[in-house]
């Protein structure tokens, strides 16, 4: 006897992954914050590694934060 998952129906959404500033206890903000200045001295692979997520990831939290950063948003907290 097999034993599968039921699809949730209550319209919640149970996939993905937890976004990484969550998995940092941080804010959203202090976690953007943080990356930049990290990316300053090292490369998207390297910080991939170091969240152990993706290139792509990472390029994606980096082009949020820039964003933010252009938008009149100041990020330093």
């Amino acid at each position: 006897e097999e034993i599968t998952m039921k699809r949730r129906t209550d319209g919640i959404h149970a996939g993905g992954r937890t976004p990484l500033y969550k998995n940092e206890n941080m804010t959203e903000r202090a976690f953007l914050v943080e990356l930049l200045e990290r990316y300053e001295s090292t490369t998207q692979e390297e910080l991939a590694k170091q969240y152990n997520v993706s290139r792509q990831t990472i390029y994606r939290y980096l082009r949020k934060a820039k964003e933010v950063n252009e938008n009149g948003r100041q990020l330093p907290v």
